[in-house]
């Protein structure tokens, strides 16, 4: 469980009560003094629409006494009917007792053995029994809703929970969905919870893991700390006019959140009352803050279970949910705090400034929502200069002393920085990097940033040992004296701030090593200075790059920048020397002077580098033209030529060419005027080229004809075909003997 996500608050040293109105549970006290250790699983299939439910218990008896065991007590719920008890299929006798034991109406089911088991022997027993429709403190059975504390048998036990698919159901959190559920339960259209040691669960509502192993029914995940067998919460309803669950979209940062309330209907009118609060807090909480909300939902749900940790309300930032115990003097307060922490919770490092923000922000705006505020008199503790990060350190003291001078501490840093708006400008802050804790440091430095005042006195009065702490904030403020003053040294060449490195080193109080750094950043000043001479001298203006890369990034990113820009000037100036007659030149060295005043060095220097061969290309681009016309006017077009020439256009290239230079594009120019002159020089050679090729090809295709005719001619005839050829005529051979050749092939008759 992380502890900056997991938020408890309220924590106070006399716990409230666990039932209400039927008084304090008073522990599992037969069990507590029963010679056996048990580990069990009570199973509860709800009959929601006729408000009966039908149980079975298997547990595992070991004997840890000196004696050996004859009886053995279970707990059930109260008013249960036909219940029966075996041993490992043996029906028991039994005998059914109504117990007030527990500080609430229950049963004991006092089983008798029928042979004793000794020291340290095991034994199984199952008792089955059902719980009819009834009415009593901490129990309501009644057609169409079920509400009720469900009774295990203490440590070791699990309690698991059949209930309707299609009903609304809300089990107290620290109960799970089983993860594999039985198939003869989805034939019936029921889902099964889990409930086991669900104060831990529900601590860990963020660990994903956790909850998989719980839901999974790992051993670890049973009751262990909690004696009493009430252990679970649950309530089920089919009877939608018998309803738990409040609902509303509100509107916060201009988008719709989803506001739920889940609640066990004895308590309708707290929830009412903290849900009507709820939406009024919410948007005055988030402009307090001055971050948005940045979940889509925020769900509250009332908890029997923090009951138990001594905690009126706990608050899971990171998943957008709260968790609220009613029956104290403290609700309205403990709701608005615990909605608090949806801001105050998610990134912040230690429980002083967690809880003494959630506690500032409902004390600054419970006036304006007309609810009751709980102020702690944390003054009149006798360890009252106790400094903050005492509590961060160790959970000693009481906790009204630590609530109430962390959120005293933060009126009086509200006061150091100069007012609520200050405030809220640093409080706003908190959310822009969700992923960055938030510690005392940054919270000095922020005030510091914000408001320019000295905040050394504050936190070594409220927060830090005064001891210890003296030489690291004096250590700081000479670090902060440097660097405001290498900053002043900065803005003479436009620079804003100081380098990120520097930074960092800062923001982490890492102080050591400032010094150094400081006088490496004045060598870049100094250089840089050198540097805007040269451009200054060659009518450039200062590069944005270096000036935006100062205080965004490290000092040797910075260096690397100045020398690109030492560079780049130089490029441009020995340009500039070379092209005073040359208007082509001079009009890409402009762009170039463009770039580099768009802080665009590279392109830049490119562009600097062009413009110097312009002018070559230009002359080589002009002396070429004037071969390839040359050339075209010596050009004598022949048969041979024209052969050479088919295909190619070399009047169009070299128009091309002259176009080309005309638009300031010698290097287009060239290739086309290359191209032209080509064509007229190789056209003789070309035509002879290519004729040689045609007369290959029509030799090779009269030769295949002969063949081909060859081919065709048949075989010499034999004697008896030359007899009857003879006759006289064209006189074929008949069918099957006819083999005439294809010169034969018109004279068919």
């Amino acid at each position: 469980m992380k502890r900056h996500t997991v938020v408890v608050a309220f924590a106070i040293l006399s716990t409230f009560a666990l039932f209400a109105p039927g008084g304090p549970a008073q522990g599992n006290v037969a069990q507590a003094a029963a010679p056996f250790a048990i580990a069990s699983e009570t199973y509860y299939r709800l009959d929601v629409p006729n408000g009966t439910a039908s149980v079975k218990v298997n547990a595992q008896i070991q004997n840890k006494g000196p004696k050996d065991l004859a009886e053995i007590t279970l707990w059930a719920m109260p008013a249960i009917t036909d219940v029966n008890a075996n041993q490992d299929g043996t029906a028991l006798t039994l005998k059914v007792i109504g117990s007030q034991e527990l500080g609430a109406p229950a049963s004991r089911v006092v089983v008798t053995l029928p042979k004793p088991i000794k020291k340290n022997v095991k034994t199984t027993l199952t008792m089955t029994y059902v719980a009819p429709p009834q009415t009593s403190a901490n129990v309501n059975f009644a057609a169409g809703a079920i509400e009720a504390v469900f009774m295990g048998q203490g440590p070791g036990s699990f309690i698991l929970i059949d209930v309707p698919l299609a009903a609304e159901t809300y089990l107290d959190p620290g109960c799970l969905k089983v993860k594999d559920q039985p198939k003869d339960l989805r034939n019936e259209d029921l889902v099964r919870w889990v409930c086991g040691e669900t104060t831990i669960i529900a601590l860990n509502a963020e660990n994903q893991s956790v909850l998989d192993q719980c839901a999974s029914l790992d051993d670890k995940c049973r009751q262990r700390n909690l004696t009493s067998p009430y252990s679970s919460f649950a309530q089920s309803i089919t009877d939608q006019s018998l309803r738990g669950n409040l609902k509303e979209a509100i509107t916060l940062a201009g988008k719709e959140v989803t506001l739920e309330l889940r609640y066990f209907r004895r308590d309708a009118a707290w929830a009412q009352k903290q849900f009507d609060i709820a939406k009024v807090a919410l948007p005055k909480l988030e402009a307090f803050f001055g971050f948005p909300y940045p979940h889509d939902s925020i769900i509250m749900l009332q908890s029997h279970q923090i009951e138990l940790l001594g905690a009126a309300g706990i608050a899971f930032p990171s998943i957008g949910q709260v968790m609220l115990t009613p029956g104290s003097s403290i609700d309205e307060h403990a709701t608005v705090h615990e909605l608090a922490h949806q801001w105050a919770g998610r990134n912040l490092k230690y429980k002083s400034i967690w809880e003494g923000l959630a506690d500032y922000a409902t004390q600054s705006i419970g006036p304006s929502l007309g609810i009751s505020i709980y102020r702690r008199d944390w003054q009149a503790y006798s360890y009252k200069d106790e400094p903050l990060v005492g509590w961060d350190e160790q959970w000693g003291g009481d906790g009204n002393f630590w609530y109430g001078k962390a959120e005293a501490f933060f009126e009086a840093y509200e006061k150091a920085v100069g007012g609520r708006e200050n405030m809220t400008k640093i409080l706003s802050q908190v959310g822009s990097n969700p992923a960055e804790p938030r510690d005392h440091q940054w919270f000095m430095d922020r005030g510091e940033e914000v408001s320019g005042a000295n905040l050394d006195s504050l936190y070594l009065t409220w927060v830090f040992y005064k001891d210890t702490a003296t030489p690291l904030i004096a250590e700081r403020r000479a670090a902060k004296t440097q660097t405001a003053e290498l900053a002043s040294r900065a803005a003479t060449v436009g620079f804003t701030g100081i380098p990120s490195d520097i930074r960092a080193n800062v923001a982490i109080w890492s102080f050591s090593g400032i010094a150094a750094q400081i006088t490496q950043a004045d060598g870049l000043i100094t250089t840089y200075m050198a540097v805007l001479k040269q451009g200054e001298a060659a009518g450039l203006p200062p590069s944005p790059a270096v000036r935006d890369s100062w205080s965004n990034k490290t000092m040797r990113e910075t260096a690397g920048l100045i020398e690109d820009t030492r560079q780049a000037i130089l490029t441009i100036t020995t340009a500039a020397s070379q092209l005073s007659d040359d208007a082509l030149g001079a009009k890409v060295l402009d762009d170039a002077k463009a770039k580099f005043a768009e802080g665009k060095l590279a392109e830049a220097k490119e562009l600097a580098a062009k413009s110097r061969t312009l002018r070559f290309n230009g002359e080589t681009a002009a002396a070429l033209i004037a071969v390839a016309k040359a050339k075209q006017a010596s050009f004598k077009p022949s048969l041979f030529t024209r052969i050479g020439l088919m295909g190619k256009h070399p009047d169009t290239e070299l128009a091309k060419a002259e176009a080309a230079m005309a638009e300031g594009k010698p290097e287009d120019a060239i290739g086309y005027a290359k191209s032209a002159y080509k064509a007229w020089d190789g056209a003789q050679k070309g035509g002879l080229a290519r004729l040689a090729i045609i007369f290959a090809l029509m030799g090779g295709i009269a030769t295949g004809t002969w063949w081909l005719l060859r081919k065709l001619d048949p075989k010499k005839p034999d004697e008896a075909t030359l007899r009857r050829r003879a006759v006289g005529g064209h006189i074929l051979a008949p069918a099957e003997d006819r083999k005439g050749s294809w010169k034969d092939w018109d004279n068919a008759p």
